[in-house]
């Protein structure tokens, strides 16, 4: 993606955000992916480049340890947030 250029610290999002976390302060999430997840992932990356809307990814907040947050939802927003250098994504608090 060597044309890309960040246009805001987080993707385009298309639904109800409650907030805008820093990517730094979300525990990763595992990265056991299959082919499917692969296909996955570049969908989700052309989106972000082609300034399509998605969906914020669902967070919930941690007590303890290094990080704010865990994602239950949104790995692949996640990591194609991360790899195209957005210092925050938008999320919606698990209740």
């Amino acid at each position: 993606m060597p044309a890309f250029e960040r246009q805001s610290p987080y993707y385009l999002w298309d639904a109800v955000t409650e907030l805008f976390v820093r990517i730094d302060a979300i525990e990763p999430p595992p990265m056991d992916y299959e082919e499917r997840d692969r296909v996955r992932m570049v969908k989700v990356l052309q989106a972000i480049v082609s300034r399509t809307a998605l969906p914020p990814v669902e967070v919930e907040e941690l007590s303890l340890g290094d990080y704010h947050y865990r994602l239950p939802h949104g790995a692949h927003r996640y990591f194609a947030s991360v790899a195209v250098g957005f210092t925050h994504i938008p999320a919606r608090l698990r209740r």
